[in-house]
């Protein structure tokens, strides 16, 4: 079987777009806004699929788009006050929404930085998370 077309989209520009003007406001995602998105990024495209887990009836996929992601994305980082100083030090895997979300994406869209491990490599020692907190002087767990 062959590796499908895909076309790759790379952040890098968007990150200096945050650090210059903060984080693109909702209003300002949809397509030729002048946001630093790709014009093809429109605020109810779909970003990605997530789970319920499943654990109080069958699992559930909900579709999370482009708008409400930086919505929340917004609002997580206002609450924290994260900024382009922010530093993550996270053992939560990103299939998990605050992995995902608080943990990886979080930083990208604030402009900050995060050190991640593996939650086996955590579960096998604790200690591990710690030692990355004081290595990186992390703001944000």
């Amino acid at each position: 079987m062959e590796w499908p077309e895909l076309e790759w989209v790379t952040v890098d520009s968007w990150l200096s777009v945050a650090e210059k003007t903060g984080p693109v406001p909702r209003e300002r995602l949809a397509a030729g806004s002048g946001s630093g998105l790709p014009s093809k990024f429109a605020v109810d495209d779909v970003a990605f699929l997530q789970f319920t887990s499943g654990s109080t009836s069958e699992p559930k996929g909900v579709m999370i788009t482009h708008g409400s992601l930086s919505h929340n994305l917004g609002t997580i980082m206002r609450t924290m006050e994260a900024t382009s100083d922010t530093q993550v030090a996270s053992w939560l895997p990103q299939f998990h929404d605050m992995g995902l979300i608080g943990s990886t994406l979080g930083p990208m869209y604030c402009g900050g930085s995060g050190l991640y491990c593996s939650p086996l490599s955590f579960v096998g020692d604790p200690s591990l998370w710690i030692r990355m907190i004081a290595q990186t002087r992390a703001t944000h767990l």
